[in-house]
């Protein structure tokens, strides 16, 4: 309750009370995630991932009876080496945000153990070994299991990798909301808590920077900044997420034998082990990586690469001859978007009730009145700013009691000219055309207030 308060202020029970039961979802899938992953790592497991496969198999041993087993075991399994194109994978892989997230400049620093190997199979490597085992059929006496993986036949150490990926993002960097090309760092393999010791300071410092800001009116300067701490904060986060999820398998000292996969490899003819091969030695790691892996990763995250040097900017208005900008606010505007709602105070305005009602209240006074108003206002402020923090609902309801007894017809009289005097000389014009805008186009638009 008090994060949602945090978070909506005095937005009313109904508001509040969804957000939060919606708190209380997101804390209880938090600690069975930590729950799991500390049960996972008691066994032995990386995570709670490779424990319920290891779980799934006992399962299956246990209930299959009579019924003859086979089971391929792949390692981290990554973009095809040959079949049915160099590069190709469905979905985005276990390495591949990490990898992206570097590229980005996101991560300074990844742990890992830099003689550690990083047991990586190609997905056509893993359906062929599939495709042989069960055109083999079972053992006798299983279960009958094949791991398929690189580490003890063709080792990719951690080092060796992040040397790769970091000179091949040296040549080919991605391009910044600038355009501008992301330098990569040069990574020096801390331990894992250290990095996540500094990313849960990060996080921390920019969410308490967050807080502090979202605490001031937002408007100008202050927004852009709170946009990008709240950017910043979001890629600390998801910083220490990678290191947490991946890190373990960046510090495995573990080696699976291969020797089954290699036999049922030479048990094959030799056209099919031309066309249908297993054998991790055939891979060129550095081939692999900057010639196929890395091309396909930034190809199925869509991130937008530097142009090269020496090459034409692309022209930002492409075919359409409109800038990003223009062609954003012409879908906004699009009369398909029927209806257009706006917020008044701070959206449209930079005024509040508390203003209106002193401009009215003032109006006709003398200045030694007004002056015992502005006391009087300044006596109660604290007492309605922490009755708007309550409930915003309670507050309005008290403050505009302040209006007992005014003369309506002044007031109606006086309204004409707290338009023009004060609210149109405090409104963002920007907002004022873009409502403008949505009428012309006869949009049906809405003020809410």
């Amino acid at each position: 309750q008090r994060e949602a308060r945090a978070e909506l202020g005095a937005a009313g029970t109904p508001l509040l009370a969804a957000r939060a039961e919606r708190a209380r979802e997101d804390w209880v899938k938090q600690r069975m995630v930590e729950l799991g992953k500390a049960r996972a790592q008691g066994l032995g497991w990386p995570d709670a991932y490779a424990y319920s496969k290891a779980l799934g198999e006992r399962a299956l041993l246990d209930t299959r009876g009579e019924l003859a087993v086979s089971i391929v075991r792949p390692s981290i399994i990554e973009s095809s080496l040959a079949e049915p194109v160099p590069g190709w994978i469905r979905g985005f892989r276990m390495a591949d945000p990490v990898i992206i997230g570097y590229a980005r400049g996101l991560l300074r620093e990844f742990p890992g153990l830099p003689e550690g190997i990083i047991d990586v199979i190609p997905v056509d490597l893993v359906v062929a070994a599939v495709l042989a085992v069960a055109a083999r059929g079972p053992l006798p006496g299983g279960p009958d299991v094949v791991h398929a993986a690189s580490g003890a036949r063709n080792p990719l150490r951690y080092r060796q990798l992040v040397d790769l990926v970091r000179e091949w993002f040296t040549e080919h960097p991605l391009a910044d909301a600038h355009d501008q090309p992301i330098a990569v760092p040069e990574w020096s393999f801390p331990g894992r808590r250290t990095v996540q010791r500094q990313l849960r300071q990060a996080t921390r410092t920019l969410g308490a920077a967050e807080r502090a800001l979202q605490s001031l009116p937002l408007r100008g300067g202050r927004a852009d900044l709170a946009a990008r701490l709240e950017e910043r904060r979001d890629e600390a986060e998801r910083a220490l997420s990678y290191v947490e999820l991946y890190g373990a398998y960046t510090e495995t000292e573990a080696i699976f034998q291969v020797d089954r996969l290699l036999e049922l490899h030479r048990s094959l003819p030799a056209d099919d082990q031309r066309d249908f091969g297993m054998d991790p030695a055939v891979i060129d790691w550095r081939r692999f990586c900057q010639d196929v892996y890395l091309p396909s990763v930034v190809a199925h995250a869509r991130v937008r690469q530097a142009p090269a040097a020496g090459t034409r900017r692309r022209d930002p208005r492409g075919a359409t001859g409109l800038t990003r900008e223009q062609r954003g606010r012409r879908a906004i505007l699009s009369p398909d978007r029927q209806l257009a709602v706006f917020d008044l105070e701070n959206t449209l305005i930079a005024s509040n009730v508390v203003d209106s009602y002193s401009w009215l209240a003032t109006r006709h006074q003398r200045d030694r009145s007004r002056v015992a108003f502005v006391l009087r206002t300044l006596r109660d402020a604290p007492s309605m700013l922490a009755a708007d923090r309550a409930d915003r609902g309670d507050f309005l309801r008290a403050f505009y009691r302040r209006y007992e007894g005014a003369p309506v017809e002044r007031l109606r009289a006086d309204g004409w000219q707290l338009w023009h005097d004060l609210l149109l000389v405090k409104s963002f014009p920007d907002g004022l055309r873009r409502v403008r805008e949505h009428r012309s186009l006869g949009h049906r638009t809405l003020l809410i207030t």
